[in-house]
């Protein structure tokens, strides 16, 4: 059985928009649950469902991804 993460893995979105999306989903499982019914939906189309997946991640809330970005690993070290 499919979930809503192996479908989200089958699309063509950008790593980081996708982590960012599974970080959202696995802390917010009502919503998970609402994305998976959505896009198994047999009214969406292959394209419907990776519209919907790219607007939803629109819609998390500005200050969740900020903090996704300050779990974001150094772009650099410096040593010294």
């Amino acid at each position: 059985m499919s979930n809503v993460y192996e479908i989200i893995d089958s699309f063509d979105i950008e790593q980081s928009e996708a982590n960012k999306l599974e970080i959202y989903l696995i802390k917010n499982h009502e919503m998970e649950e609402v994305l998976f019914s959505a896009l198994t939906s047999s009214y969406q189309t292959k394209e419907d469902q990776q519209s919907l997946l790219k607007d939803f991640i629109n819609t998390i809330p500005s200050d969740f991804q900020e903090s996704i970005r300050k779990l974001d690993p150094p772009r650099y070290c410096e040593f010294g």
